[in-house]
């Protein structure tokens, strides 16, 4: 099954602001990982987040976290991060 990816204002705005190499391997991941199996865990790319969080899922892309809900077949993007930077907001 395919998954629809919706990516929310800020989420492309955080993803515009990145570097142009980071930001092909973060769109590269999400259409690869998110638009087959956003659900399925790995210990090294998706991580469910404890709740209550901003968003129920982490994929990991090098030193960036996208962060992002799974509602029927669509994938909402909510927010493009540093690890730095999500540590803080995630707990992860």
């Amino acid at each position: 099954m395919r998954y629809r990816i919706r990516i929310v204002a800020d989420a492309d705005q955080e993803l515009r602001r990145l570097p142009v190499f980071y930001r092909r391997q973060v769109a590269e991941a999400v259409d690869d990982f998110l638009g087959t199996e956003p659900t399925r865990e790995s210990a090294s790319r998706i991580k469910r987040l404890r709740q209550p969080a901003a968003s129920v899922y982490r994929l990991r892309v090098g030193d960036y976290r996208v962060f992002y809900d799974v509602i029927g077949n669509e994938v909402t993007v909510l927010h493009v991060r540093h690890k730095s930077e999500s540590a803080s907001l995630y707990g992860g």
